[in-house]
């Protein structure tokens, strides 16, 4: 989080407060676990709710619930305005959240109708509609799953096969004819002492099974499938597959752009739809604390729960040449394509804070480093000698 007010002293209260109130209730482990579950189950909820235990002034918390809790608890027909556990208004938006006190699968027999109705202010649907007037999600992992049974069964033979010729050590062969008078016991089994040395009978050779999986094809087949699997969710073969031996340096790299572009488009979603929602509920209660800090600090400089801010984010993907890297920085700070802020935002940092620890490394005061910096970026140029008389040589 990075405020971007002009109350510098204010900004770093929000910042550190928000940051330790994250820290507090893990909510990166939560968005963590909210994303893989929208990858799994299609969506995604989490009530925000009141947790008396923190240690923080903001009580807020976020507790994540699964999505089949969420449903229509009557076995009648549902209203026109409802879907699933949804209830809409006129316009489509969601009105309310019917939520199963239990999980309808869980250790207690029989189905519950036992449920809470959450106001949507309150609860978080964290989902991408792919059609309209879609109002719950579907596995994002659906046209992959036909792809990773025939994986799994094809792997599931080539491991059959290669056991079966493992375990038969030898097998004997006899060249004499069969006695049909002499009872021949089939598939009949000797044990094999280790390090034994022995005799056949006369006509008879070992011979072992000769192993044919797996086969030269198998790993193109497996690549083949993950590929597959990868690209119905966006995600090229070599990352999918977590083995880029089968591209060249630009081929891996230009494939793996559309992907990060991808994430970058996510995290813009889940900027919105989740992250936003959890912070102005925080900034909501905050301004209603009873604590000196927040009284001094926030309430009296702050009089609504709104304030300009932004998200940064790492950078998406490590550069392997840091050197060229650096150098595409620094011509872009010189023309005035990016700045400080924006550079030490793609770094997940913030730009002021790093800038004063620097000058403070440096045992010098902000306005001398920041000056340094702009005589770096912007250098002033040299005095020009006056000109020249051509009929004296005399400087005019």
């Amino acid at each position: 989080l990075q405020v971007l007010t002009r109350d510098r002293n204010l900004n770093k209260f929000i910042e550190e407060q928000f940051s330790e109130w994250c820290d507090a209730i893990d909510l990166g482990t939560k968005l963590h676990t909210m994303k893989r579950t929208r990858t799994i189950d299609g969506e995604a909820f989490a009530v925000m709710t009141t947790n008396r235990k923190l240690a923080t002034a903001v009580k807020l918390d976020l507790r994540l619930i699964e999505a089949e809790r969420v449903t229509s608890p009557s076995i009648m027909p549902l209203a026109e305005n409802e879907v699933d556990g949804i209830k809409l208004d006129a316009d489509g938006n969601p009105v309310s959240y019917s939520i199963l006190r239990r999980h309808p699968g869980g250790p207690i027999p029989g189905m519950t109708t036992d449920y809470d109705t959450w106001p949507a202010r309150y609860v978080i649907h964290y989902f991408r509609p792919e059609r309209a007037e879609q109002h719950r999600g579907i596995c994002e992992l659906l046209t992959a799953l036909p792809l990773g049974n025939q994986l799994r069964r094809y792997t599931l033979a080539t491991l059959t096969a290669a056991e079966i010729a493992a375990l038969l050590t030898l097998m004997l062969e006899s060249s004499a004819e069969a006695d049909p008078e002499e009872a021949e016991v089939p598939f009949q089994t000797l044990d094999i002492e280790r390090g034994l040395m022995t005799t056949l009978p006369s006509g008879v050779k070992p011979f072992q099974l000769k192993a044919e999986q797996p086969t030269t094809v198998y790993p193109q087949f497996k690549r083949e499938i993950v590929g597959e699997m990868g690209a119905g969710c966006g995600v090229p073969s070599n990352i999918a597959t977590g083995d880029s031996s089968q591209h060249n340096f630009a081929s891996a790299r230009s494939d793996g752009n559309p992907y990060f572009n991808m994430i970058d488009i996510d995290r813009d979603f889940t900027s919105r739809c989740v992250v936003e929602r959890i912070f102005t509920e925080w900034l909501t209660e905050a301004l209603t604390v009873a604590d000196a800090d927040y009284q001094i600090n926030l309430r009296d400089k702050l009089p609504r729960p709104s304030v300009k801010h932004q998200w940064a984010y790492r950078v998406r993907q490590r550069d392997i040449d840091e050197t060229k890297k650096e150098t595409a920085r620094d011509i872009r700070l010189k023309n005035g394509m990016t700045s400080y802020q924006q550079e030490f935002a793609a770094e997940g940092l913030d730009w002021e804070t790093s800038q004063e620890q620097q000058a403070e490394a440096l045992g010098l005061t902000i306005e001398a480093y920041r000056g340094y910096l702009r005589n770096t970026l912007l250098p002033q140029p040299s005095p020009q000698s006056a000109p020249i008389d051509d009929s004296t040589g005399a400087k005019k």
